[in-house]
C-alpha cells in the first residue's frame, strides 16, 4: 500500500489510497466538538470580556463537527468495503458488521466505563460542588447498549447519541452489501434511488429521534463523493441527487449543517494534505471524541479551584492539553488493539465475484 493521497480522480484506487485528507479533517472535527463541550459549560470566565468573546466564538459552533463525521462516514464506509473485496453476500455482510463492531465497540465500552467511573469518583474529591449522580443498573445497561433515549433516559456522555446513528447506517449498508451480487448491473441506479428516498423522508423526520434517516442527506453526500472520486461515476446524476440532499437539509432547517458539508466536500475534492500534527490528531480522533467530555469538563473545574492569578484562562488550556494526552493514552490502550482485531477479520471471496 502506498502513502499517496488524492492526487487525481483517475489515480484513486481503493487498495492504494490512504485517506490522509479525511484523517486530518476527522481530527479537526473531534477537536472542535471537544472544545465546544469544554468551553460551552463555562463556569469560570465572565461573559463580556475580549477573551471570553474569543473563546465563545471559537467554541459555539464546535458541535458541527459531528455532522462532518457523518459526511466522512458516508464516504469511508463504501470505500472500505470496496477496498476489502468486490464480493457481497450475506456472509460478508455479517463480517462487515463484525468488523465495525470490533473497531468501535471496545473503545466505546471503555469510554462508557470511564464516564461512569468519573461520575462515581467526582463526589469524593475535596471541594466537590456538583450533584451526586443517581446511577442505577438499568441506566448503566442502557448506556452500554446505546438504548438510553429509547427508554426516555439521558446519556451519561452526550456524544454517545451519534453512535446510535452510525450503527443504524452500518445496518443499512450491511443489508445493501448482502444484496450486492444480485443487483450488480443496476447497483448505482438503485443506490441513487434509495438516496433520494432517504433525503425526502429526512425532511419530515425530526433529528431528536436519533434516526439515521434524520441525518440521511449527510451520509448521502459522502456516498456521492465516493461514487465520483473512487468509482468514477458520471457527475450529472450525482449532482442532481446532491442537490436533492441539500434541498432536504434546507427544508428541515439544517442550514448551519451545510458548513461542515461544504468543508468536507472541499477537503476531498481539493486533496488537502494535512501535516504530521493533523494526522496524529486524526489517528486519535475517535478516542478524543469519546472521552473528552468526562475528562475535559471535570478538569476545568479542578484547575479552576487553584488559587493562581489568571487561572481562569489557563484552566481551559490545561484541560484541552490533558484531554489530548488522555486521548493518546486511550488510543494506545483500547482503540489500537480494536483496530488490529477489526483488520484481522477479512472478507470472503465469493465464487461469483
Amino acid at each position: 500500500m502506498t502513502t499517496a493521497t488524492l492526487s487525481s480522480r483517475a489515480d484513486i484506487r481503493p487498495r492504494e489510497m490512504r485517506l490522509e485528507s479525511l484523517d486530518g479533517l476527522r481530527g479537526l472535527a473531534a477537536l472542535f466538538v471537544a472544545w465546544f463541550h469544554i468551553y460551552q459549560r463555562n463556569e469560570l470566565i465572565r461573559p463580556g470580556g475580549m477573551m471570553a468573546d474569543v473563546m465563545d466564538f471559537t467554541s459555539q459552533y464546535g458541535w458541527l463537527g459531528v455532522q462532518a463525521f457523518f459526511v466522512i462516514t458516508g464516504f469511508v464506509i463504501p470505500y472500505s468495503i470496496r477496498a476489502g473485496t468486490h464480493a457481497g453476500g450475506w456472509p460478508n455482510a455479517g463480517r462487515f458488521l463484525a468488523k465495525r463492531g470490533l473497531r468501535l465497540y471496545p473503545p466505546f465500552a471503555a469510554a462508557a466505563a470511564l464516564t461512569f467511573g468519573v461520575w462515581i469518583l467526582a463526589p469524593l474529591v475535596p471541594g466537590f460542588r456538583g450533584e451526586t449522580p443517581d446511577i442505577g443498573a438499568a441506566w448503566v445497561a442502557q448506556n452500554f447498549t446505546l438504548t438510553a433515549p429509547f427508554f426516555g433516559e439521558l446519556w451519561a456522555n452526550p456524544v454517545f447519541w451519534s453512535l446510535v446513528v452510525e450503527v443504524q447506517y452500518y445496518c443499512v449498508i450491511a443489508a445493501l452489501f448482502a444484496l450486492r451480487p444480485r443487483v450488480r448491473e443496476q447497483r448505482l441506479p438503485i443506490a441513487l434511488g434509495l438516496c433520494v428516498a432517504a433525503c425526502v423522508i429526512s425532511a419530515l423526520t425530526p433529528t431528536y429521534l436519533h434516526s439515521v434517516v434524520s441525518w440521511a442527506p449527510l451520509f448521502v453526500i459522502g456516498y456521492l463523493l465516493y461514487a465520483y472520486m473512487v468509482e468514477e461515476r458520471a457527475p450529472a446524476p450525482l449532482l442532481l441527487v446532491g442537490a436533492i440532499a441539500i434541498a432536504a437539509m434546507v427544508w428541515s432547517g439544517q442550514l448551519l449543517e451545510l458548513i461542515p458539508v461544504a468543508i468536507t466536500v472541499c477537503v476531498i475534492l481539493l486533496r488537502w494534505r494535512p501535516g504530521p500534527v493533523m494526522l496524529w490528531l486524526g489517528a486519535i480522533s475517535y478516542s478524543l471524541y469519546l472521552i473528552h467530555y468526562p475528562i475535559g469538563v471535570r478538569a476545568v473545574r479542578l484547575f479552576g479551584r487553584l488559587d493562581i492569578p489568571g487561572i481562569e484562562v489557563w484552566a481551559y488550556a490545561a484541560s484541552v492539553a490533558l484531554v489530548l494526552a488522555a486521548s493518546w493514552a486511550f488510543y494506545a490502550a483500547f482503540e489500537k488493539p480494536s483496530l488490529r482485531l477489526s483488520r484481522g477479520l477479512r472478507y470472503r471471496k465469493l465464487r461469483d465475484a
